[in-house]
């Protein structure tokens, strides 16, 4: 045989010779541990920052990570309500209307309150907020 000939059999056997091996896998897959984030806690007036309406019902909300929120329910006109938050945050709602929205910071927190009249007589309070520090 020729060296070149020589060469492409030898070649040839060490490539057959590997492909004869069988890949081997691990007789289980590797345990992956993923961190959990807490649950969901029901809102509060701690974990809110904020007081809650006086009287207000609670209809929701809750509080995890540095993010809350609040959906309170009161028989108080929108305007009464609407008050109450400017004075806690020391701001002034710039358009009233049948849903006022308006931002405003305290303890940390960044807020955005809405105030909306529901049928029959009440008052839909939804209080977001984010720890910014």
């Amino acid at each position: 045989m020729k060296p070149s000939a020589c060469a492409l059999v030898v070649l040839a056997a060490s490539i057959g010779a590997g492909c004869s091996k069988e890949a081997s896998l691990p007789a289980s897959p590797p345990k992956v541990r993923v961190a959990a984030s807490p649950a969901p806690a029901p809102v509060t007036e701690a974990a809110l920052g904020l007081p809650f309406y006086p009287g207000a019902t609670v209809k929701g909300g809750r509080a995890q990570g540095k993010l809350v929120n609040a959906d309170l329910e009161t028989s108080d006109a929108p305007g009464k309500a609407l008050e109450f938050y400017e004075k806690a945050l020391g701001v002034k709602a710039i358009w009233r209307a049948p849903v006022t929205w308006f931002e405003g910071s305290k303890g940390g927190y960044k807020y955005a309150v809405t105030v909306m009249a529901q049928k029959g007589q009440k008052t839909e309070i939804s209080i977001m907020g984010e720890r910014v520090r």
